[in-house]
Parts: C-alpha cells; structure tokens; sequence
C-alpha cells in the first residue's frame, strides 16, 4: 500500500508491531536513521503510537535515480 491517498482510510494497527524498512538513499551521506519515517506512519494513521514497534528490521540502500523507502509493519504475535 502507498501512504498517499490511504490517510484515515485504515484502522490503526493495535497492539505489539514489528517493521521492516529498507531505505533508499540518492548517496551514501545520509546516515540510516527511520525515525522521522516512524513518526510520519503514527501520523498517518497507520498505528497509535511508535512505541508499539517493538522489532525493527532496517537496511540502508542506494539509489540515485530513485530515492525512496519500502516499509512494512505487522502485528507480532503475543
């Protein structure tokens, strides 16, 4: 699912989350920092609070053309 157009359009998730997020970087400056991403998806509605992710999956990559980042969130299992 893209974020655009899908704001409000989803319950948030509940519960304990786990993420998975490759970041695209357009050069190797830039250090691997998902925080701000983390933050953007509470606001969008796509679960209540970052606090909830409690396994975190993330990878730094480079493409130069094509900046950009692949995430996915699922519920962990208690």
């Amino acid at each position: 699912m893209q974020l655009a157009g899908q704001v409000g359009r989803h319950k948030p998730l509940e519960g304990r989350l786990a993420i998975e997020a490759t970041i695209y970087y357009a050069s190797r400056r830039p250090d691997l920092d998902a925080s701000l991403i983390f933050d953007i998806l509470q606001k969008a509605g796509v679960y209540l609070n970052d606090r909830q992710l409690e396994e975190q999956h993330l990878f730094k990559c480079f493409d130069k053309e094509n900046p950009r980042s692949e995430i996915t969130v699922w519920r962990l299992d208690d």
